[in-house]
């Protein structure tokens, strides 16, 4: 899929050092063995798809779907690791990954999906609301 000059697909394996850029500037870095250990992991597992959109040859965005089997009803899409680097925001790249994660998402059977955000993201909750998604719940998180 081309949006503009960008071009989305899945990840390929020499995409991991521009996921591990992305990821950094979302503000969750890591180290280049961590990140391939995660990537071989989720790589496997047939209810996640990853893709990337590339400008110019640059990988400039990065996002995942996780699809979670529920016992209380049909599957839900969770959007995951969203990330568009700062010089290709607002050009229309995020919006045509969660449209191609949405898809995804319906054709494993989803019926819905859902993104979460840290309470200081305020330009990505504005942006999810333009793309639908509305605020339904409140998370709890405990460390292990």
């Amino acid at each position: 899929m081309i949006v503009g000059a960008a071009s989305v697909r899945e990840v390929r394996e020499r995409d991991r050092a521009a996921i591990l850029g992305l990821l950094a500037e979302l503000g969750y870095p890591s180290d280049a063995e961590t990140l391939d250990r995660r990537l071989g992991r989720v790589g496997r597992e047939s209810s996640i798809r990853m893709i990337v959109a590339e400008q110019d040859g640059r990988i400039v965005a990065f996002a995942s779907l996780h699809v979670l089997h529920l016992i209380e009803g049909p599957p839900l899409g969770r959007l995951s690791a969203i990330v568009v680097t700062e010089p290709a925001r607002r050009g229309g790249v995020g919006r045509v990954l969660i449209e191609r994660l949405e898809g995804e998402a319906r054709t494993m059977g989803c019926d819905r999906t859902e993104v979460t955000s840290g309470e200081w993201r305020a330009e990505a909750h504005a942006f999810y609301r333009e793309l639908g998604y509305e605020e339904t719940s409140k998370r709890f998180i405990k460390s292990l």
